[in-house]
């Protein structure tokens, strides 16, 4: 009955967190809009406040649809939320309620909004992306960090760098794409952002292949961070089980 109870929670929490991710979507970057749709109303023209955007609170105080003409809203980031809660659910499993499984669930909740941000705005906030540094540094603290040790995160933060002066040399790699390399590699320590960095290579090069295939064109540049965070998402889980 515990562990039900437990799991209702994580799912709730995850579902919770998960619809604050839209908002997050929305209105984190403040240029390079592609879909004003996601800005304002199509029907009435009027400015949604942040709050419509949180789907619980919407959907319970809204019906889901616009304050003033009453017209549904378009939800265009809503499976974000089964992605997060999906993650919530299998990271209770491997940690349970510990201070590292708390860091690593915001903290990949956050990259999960800026791998959206990137492909949908082309941008990558850096108000989203700090918070999820200062959280990793926090995990160099052994009571929060768990087993993985300070040494392992020192060395895996060197990889990352080096790993991103390749790639700003190769495919001019934002900084903030370095950034966020570093955090990851802080949070999984040396052997599981190893893991993280094949993982994300191995969808690079899957996703080249099926649109070579397709013979389509529709980027102008492979985006690092929606692939780093499958990597991450993955190796989280899964590496503390492998490696």
């Amino acid at each position: 009955m515990l562990n039900f109870i437990l799991l209702v929670t994580v799912f709730l929490i995850g579902f919770i967190t998960g619809g604050l991710l839209n908002p997050i979507i929305v209105f984190a970057p403040k240029k390079n809009y592609r879909n004003v749709s996601d800005l304002y109303c199509p029907y009435c023209g009027r400015k949604y406040k942040f709050y419509e955007h949180i789907s619980i609170f919407s959907y319970i105080f809204l019906n889901g649809c616009c304050a003033s003409c009453n017209q549904k809203i378009n939800y265009t980031n809503q499976y974000v939320i089964l992605i997060n809660i999906i993650f919530y659910f299998f990271s209770y499993l491997v940690y349970g309620f510990s201070p590292f499984a708390i860091i690593l669930d915001i903290s990949l909740s956050l990259f999960l909004a800026l791998a959206v941000i990137q492909v949908k705005y082309n941008c990558i906030p850096r108000k989203l992306l700090v918070p999820c540094f200062i959280l990793s540094l926090l995990t160099f603290v052994p009571q929060i960090g768990g087993e993985i040790m300070y040494y392992s995160k020192l060395i895996a933060a060197a990889v990352a760098i080096v790993f991103y002066f390749i790639l700003a040399f190769s495919i001019k790699s934002k900084k903030e794409e370095g950034l966020a390399l570093i955090t990851i590699a802080i949070i999984l320590g040396l052997q599981n952002f190893v893991y993280a960095l094949f993982l994300s290579f191995i969808f690079v090069i899957l996703f080249l292949i099926i649109y070579s295939k397709k013979g389509e064109r529709t980027f102008s540049r492979v985006y690092i961070i929606p692939f780093l965070t499958a990597g991450y998402f993955i190796s989280a889980l899964t590496g503390v089980l492998f490696l």
